[in-house]
């Protein structure tokens, strides 16, 4: 985004348990590439106190991937889904002109970074590469582009070992642009003015979050007939949560999952038990404890203390997943980010 100065203005952008966006930083830039970007992810370092993100989310900057790399060498980087699909989307219609085959190739795309283990992949990669043979600039794109240097950035069996919530695109964020860009486009003067537009805008943000987050301690979702499975996380976690926990249990009710757990990502990504976890809660007649879900979703108060039982709660690493441009923060810390 642009300010009306002609600067690049970087903008840092969370997300809460309940799937509200907040802003957490701004940043006017000289230029955007490597160096500008590394200037901004170290003072976010600094405002974080060093804390260091789980993983980081972008489009594909080449300068901003570059300045991750070097201010947070040890951190996953992930890729954003839909920019990666939209540019496969374009080659395909480039070299075949066929929009029936541009969906095809497109849906088969997102089936491969889907792909839950690496043999899986590899698997659905050699299928593709035979069924796509006859358009070699589009298979030389796709590896190319993606695939060669980035398929540990966006195929899930490579980005599933960190939390980061189920985030797959930064298009989430872009909606939280559209006003602050009204209100810079409108604004007239020096930053000053721009500042207290953003001020505005931020400020508008922290009334609606909390509003939610208050309406989420009290609206409870409907258990449903086993209501006792939920009993302990009904009025703990948040309601995308809790629809994340319900799928999971219709999904071990119609027996739709493998035997062998092959599902851990649901714990490592997303901070939730797996379905084979649940299943044991049904054989053991046990609910589904506080403790085995992340912090995160259970953030329900502007005060940062999360909603667990005490003698439930299994400490866990507070994770943090920030991707720059169309961004997201783990709000684990969000009365300290006001």
């Amino acid at each position: 985004m642009f300010c009306r100065y002609k600067m690049p203005l970087l903008e840092v952008i969370g997300f809460t348990c309940t799937g509200h966006n907040f802003s957490v930083a701004y940043a006017f830039m000289a230029h955007e590439n490597e160096e500008s970007y590394a200037w901004v992810l170290r003072n976010l370092q600094h405002l974080f106190n060093g804390k260091v993100p789980n993983a980081i989310m972008t489009d594909r900057e080449l300068g901003l991937i570059a300045a991750v790399k070097e201010v947070y060498p040890d951190v996953q980087h992930l890729l954003c889904w839909v920019h990666v699909l939209r540019s496969c989307e374009e080659a395909a219609l480039d070299y075949t002109g066929d929009p029936d085959k541009v969906a095809q190739y497109k849906s088969e795309c997102r089936g491969l970074f889907m792909s839950r283990t690496n043999e899986t992949y590899q698997s659905r990669k050699k299928g593709m590469y035979a069924r796509w043979g006859m358009y070699p600039k589009l298979m030389s794109h796709l590896e190319g582009t993606w695939l060669m240097d980035y398929h540990t950035n966006i195929v899930c069996a490579f980005t599933d070992h960190v939390l980061h919530f189920g985030t797959r695109s930064t298009n989430r964020a872009e909606s939280a642009h559209s006003m602050l860009k009204t209100a810079l486009n409108c604004a007239q003067g020096d930053f000053i003015t721009v500042v207290d537009a953003i001020h505005r805008t931020v400020t508008h943000q922290i009334h609606e979050v909390k509003g939610h987050l208050e309406m989420a301690r009290y609206k409870s979702p409907h258990p449903g007939p086993l209501a006792w499975l939920f009993s302990r996380v009904i009025d703990v976690v948040s309601v995308p949560c809790f629809n994340l926990l319900q799928g999971l249990y219709k999904k071990v009710a119609a027996n739709q999952y493998d035997v062998l757990c092959n599902d851990k990502w649901f714990t490592t990504s997303l901070g939730i038990p797996c379905a084979h976890d649940i299943a044991d809660c049904l054989l053991t007649q046990t609910p589904i404890m506080p403790g085995q879900i992340h912090p995160f979703w259970k953030q329900l108060c502007w005060d940062g203390q999360p909603g667990e039982d005490p003698e439930d709660f299994i400490p866990l690493n507070a994770s943090q997943v920030i991707s720059y441009n169309y961004t997201f923060l783990d709000p684990y810390d969000l009365a300290h980010i006001h």
